[in-house]
């Protein structure tokens, strides 16, 4: 797989995941309204007399109270007739103007809430799980105190705030009336802010133990990476990323346990109250630095150092406010706060998306879980202002978020472990190449050209020394049957780097400032390097690769490697250089002497004439018979390399296995090379379109004439969907005839019949269309356990009888797929396969009763099947031709 379809890979994981994470997320959302049944106080009483609490769970006590504003009445009063006309306001809600009228501030204040209920007469005992009543409350069921949160009082001094979440079990009678009586003197806020749930004493019990177990598995989890992370820092590299994000999740931690189920009152019962609003207050401060400080570690370019100490300064002013005020002030720093938080998540988001768009390398998935994070923090930000009424879900967006960060963690030490292996390698082919070059014995550099070109996985490669500031051709790979130059090369560029002294990566001829000099050269150049050998500071050789197969074909690393063996190279040019003086002198001398003894020479090759032409003749016998043997071997050598480069061009089954639920190939070459071939590929059209895209195609001939073919029919079906963007069958195949048309129709091949015949599918998952169209293989439906056969074009791609009149077109067939519906997609191979007892062709309706036959079994046994049955007709035969079955299922 090349680094293309790697990333393409990669991509398509990661969609993945988000997708999973979105899924995840949406659902605990929806969960939210879940939690417990809903009920609908109406006028401040309700009905629960044939409400089944064993079977429907707690109730939410929402809806309409009476509320008795400046009173703090007990069910006395109401027996006595003592109180005043009551308002029906909406439970929870916070106080404002409905609650007091005509007050300055409606907010501080005290009241009583009334609500009359009727139950089962079978239940006797019944629990309360209560969360934020601000900021001190009492409740009584009829005459009984239920439970006391802090002081309630009709002033400032007579009253003391608390805050803690509780469940309370209390007797309960059929019909009763809970009264809760609320003063709030110290905060901002006042009121019941959460819902009051009613239930049987083992269901408030246990929700109160679930909503405590998830606060501290969340905090155990948060306290574990930021004791990593501090092990990370101090005694690992000095990264102070992994420091601020430490101090980010402590802070984390401590808001937590100050929010929600409040834990801090766990741990330490008698904590003052106004003690646990500075610490949320101080955390939310805290958070908010430290997440601004772990970014700016990250992204040190995108976001200004000014902002991080303006930020940290205004934080750290904030804390000590809170420290040293009256809550009654310190409380509006939450609006401070809200305004810090939004501005510093806008500015990483910005500091990301720019990331992003400069395409570095990881940063996606942080950017997903900041996405997340941001939103769980508005959630709570509104749910503490009482805006919305959720549930508490910074916990687990910050979940999220370290693993994302984690993320970046493992994906840096994955860079430093591929650099180290990066390094391993270097080194390795460093000792190799110079291995090698000691042990090559000829003076000739086509053979170490040969080496190198092999190294940088080139398809063609050339080596110059560099003489008086002019490069020198010393040697070239691949050559050519008689050993000269095969091809040019671009001469300015290696002017170029012969002038600058710097290396020239062109990693897409067609994007590049050379295209029109590199097309002038070779059209078919994808992409290319060249590297100055530097002694000295001066450029004393020079190497050029090509490849004409991808794109991005070299890196920096092949440059490094080659600049290391500089000293080896330069020498080797400088002797080939000495080498060839030696030989134009010796040949000079050889000239002189040859001319001198002319004549004796002449007098002895009359005499010994007869015996020379013998020997010649033998010796070009024996010379023939070696080269046809070489010949051979080589040709053997190149078929089993081109099905190694025919291999490679085939889809990888993990990409198959991504595009069908399930599929199944069966494909047996008749020789080594094969004429019939596959070929996927997903693709993303627009934002939320993936269409999968599948082929089979069998062309003319096998060995190597079909693979040849093979081989254009790859690139022309690669060239139609990704150059042409054409995704629709029909218009493939379209294409396709028009570009082999193009390719193969010269007037020297007028008379050929090259071609193929092919099918595609284009599959939609989301909304279960497939597309089929044809050249003359059709595509076998089982639906229900009844084959359908869906025919293709009975005309071939290609040129000559095989091909099409012009302006013909392929149809396009759609069906809808539905759930265990089967195809198969075959060549003739199968059908066309000689054997059983009299020694004749398989058939295609014999295909198709087996593939029928076999439907309802796994994919893994049909292919076996298939093959089984293959092998047992064809006996002792050869096969005849290549065969390809596909299958898939949905």
């Amino acid at each position: 797989m090349n680094d293309c379809e790697q990333r393409e890979v990669s991509k398509m994981k990661r969609t993945y995941i988000y997708k999973l994470i979105s899924v995840i997320f949406t659902a605990l959302l929806f969960s939210v309204n879940l939690l417990y049944s809903q009920s609908i106080v109406q006028s401040g009483k309700i009905d629960l007399k044939t409400y089944n609490f064993d079977q429907n769970g707690p109730v939410e006590l929402n809806g309409q109270w009476e509320f008795y504003p400046a009173k703090l009445y007990t069910e006395k009063d109401f027996e006595n007739g003592n109180t005043i006309k009551p308002i029906i306001v909406d439970v929870p809600s916070l106080w404002d103007n409905k609650f007091f009228i005509n007050t300055e501030k409606p907010n501080i204040g005290y009241g009583t809430y009334r609500l009359k209920l009727t139950v089962p007469d079978n239940i006797e005992i019944l629990a309360l799980r209560l969360k934020r009543i601000e900021t001190a409350y009492k409740i009584f069921a009829d005459d009984s105190l239920v439970l006391s949160v802090g002081n309630v009082g009709s002033s400032k001094e007579k009253s003391q705030a608390g805050q803690k979440t509780l469940a309370k079990i209390f007797p309960v009678k059929e019909s009763f009336s809970l009264i809760i009586q609320v003063s709030n003197f110290h905060h901002r806020k006042g009121g019941i802010h959460s819902e009051i749930v009613l239930g049987l004493p083992k269901q408030i019990i246990k929700k109160n133990r679930i909503a405590g177990t998830y606060e501290i598995s969340i905090i155990g989890v948060l306290l574990i990476m930021a004791v990593f992370h501090i092990g990370l820092f101090f005694f690992g590299k000095k990264d102070y990323s992994l420091l601020f994000f430490s101090i980010l999740l402590i802070s984390e931690i401590f808001s937590i346990m100050t929010n929600g189920e409040v834990l801090f009152t766990y741990i330490f019962p008698d904590m003052s109250w106004i003690v646990l609003k500075r610490i949320d207050y101080i955390s939310n401060f805290f958070r908010v630095t430290f997440f601004a400080l772990f970014f700016y570690q990250l992204y040190s370019e995108e976001i200004k150092k000014v902002f991080i100490l303006i930020l940290a300064g205004l934080n750290s002013a904030m804390a000590l406010l809170v420290l040293f005020t009256e809550l009654s002030f310190f409380s509006f720093t939450l609006f401070v706060f809200i305004a810090i938080a939004v501005i510093s998540f806008i500015y990483v988001i910005y500091a990301q998306i720019r990331s992003l768009i400069l395409k570095t390398e990881g940063a996606l998935i942080p950017f997903t879980g900041m996405l997340i994070l941001i939103f769980t923090a508005v959630n709570d930000i509104l749910f503490v202002s009482n805006i919305i009424q959720t549930i508490y879900l910074t916990p687990f967006g910050l979940f999220i978020f370290i693993f994302s960060q984690s993320y970046i963690l493992s994906f840096n030490f994955s860079n430093l472990y591929k650099k180290a292996e990066e390094m391993n390698k270097l080194t390795s082919d460093l000792d190799e190449i110079k291995s090698r070059l000691l042990n090559d014995r000829s003076i000739d550099l086509n053979n170490t050209i040969e080496i190198l070109n092999e190294k940088a996985d080139a398809t063609k490669g050339y080596i110059f020394s560099v003489i008086n500031n002019e490069a020198k051709l010393n040697g070239f790979f691949p050559r050519s049957n008689n050993n000269k130059l095969n091809g040019t090369y671009p001469d300015a560029i290696i002017n170029k780097v012969i002038a600058e002294k710097e290396s020239i990566i062109v990693n897409n001829t067609d994007t590049s400032p050379y295209k029109k000099l590199l097309n002038s050269i070779n059209s078919d150049l994808k992409s290319l390097v060249c590297i100055p050998l530097i002694i000295a500071d001066k450029c004393k050789s020079v190497l050029y690769f090509e490849n004409t197969d991808r794109k991005s074909a070299f890196n920096s690393n092949i440059v490094e490697l080659f600049k290391n063996l500089s000293d080896q190279i330069v020498g080797l040019t400088e002797n080939y250089n000495l080498f060839t003086e030696l030989e134009d002198l010796k040949h000079n001398l050889e000239n002189i002497v040859y001319k001198r003894t002319k004549d004796i020479r002449n007098q002895r090759d009359m005499l010994t004439e007869q015996k020379d032409e013998i020997l010649t003749i033998n010796n070009e016998i024996s010379y023939a018979l070696k080269e046809v043997s070489k010949k051979n071997k080589m040709i053997t050598d190149n078929v089993n390399i081109a099905k190694i480069t025919q291999t490679a061009n085939l889809p990888e089954e993990q990409l198959i296995n991504s595009l069908f639920p399930e599929v199944f190939i069966l494909f047996r070459s008749k020789e080594i090379l094969s004429g019939d071939f596959y070929w996927a590929n997903k693709l993303h059209i627009g934002e939320n379109k993936v269409k999968s895209l599948f082929s089979v195609a069998d062309c003319t001939g096998h060995g190597v004439p079909g693979a040849l073919m093979s081989l254009i029919g790859n690139y022309l079906l690669n060239n139609a969907v990704f150059n042409e963007k054409i995704y629709t069958p029909s218009e493939i195949l379209d294409n396709i005839q028009k570009n082999i048309e193009a390719k193969l129709s010269s007037e020297e091949d007028k008379d050929v019949e090259d071609g193929m015949d092919i099918a595609i599918i284009s599959y939609d998952k989301e909304e279960n269309i497939l597309e089929y169209a044809g050249a003359k293989i059709d595509l076998i439906l089982i639906r229900n356990n009844k084959i359908t056969e869906i025919k293709a074009d009975k005309k071939s791609i290609g040129i000559g009888r095989l091909g099409i009149q012009i302006g013909d077109k392929f149809n396009n067939h759609k069906l809808t797929i539905q759930k265990g519906d089967l195809i198969y997609i075959c060549s003739d191979g199968f059908q066309d396969q000689f054997g059983g007892e009299n020694d004749r062709r398989f058939m295609k309706k014999n295909l198709k009763l087996l593939l029928e036959d076999i439907s309802n079994l796994s994919f893994n046994i049909q292919r076996s099947r298939l093959l089984k049955t293959l092998n047992a007709w064809q006996g002792k035969n050869i096969q005849n031709d290549d065969i390809l079955v596909v299958g898939i299922g949905f």
